[in-house]
């Protein structure tokens, strides 16, 4: 699985970067990265998704994992 903090993104303790931005980060990079995977690898399906932290506030905690599906456990 690969995954890339939202935070990462900006300087250590970027004050610029607030809830509502590590989110529409998430979503527009999600939308990227699907759009890329898709184009670059069409025969090995992947997958991408992001995680929200329970506070909004912990905007360290933003990301965005994406891994192919192949790799995913099939449904018990």
């Amino acid at each position: 699985m690969n995954h890339l903090h939202i935070a990462d993104i900006q300087y250590c303790g970027a004050p610029d970067l607030t809830p509502d931005k590590a989110l529409l980060l998430c979503v527009i990079l999600k939308e990227i990265y699907e759009a890329k995977l898709q184009w670059q690898f069409p025969s090995r399906p992947c997958r991408v998704s992001i995680h929200v932290p329970e506070d909004p506030s912990a905007t360290s905690e933003y990301e965005v994992s994406f891994w192919q599906g192949a790799h995913e456990a099939p449904p018990a």
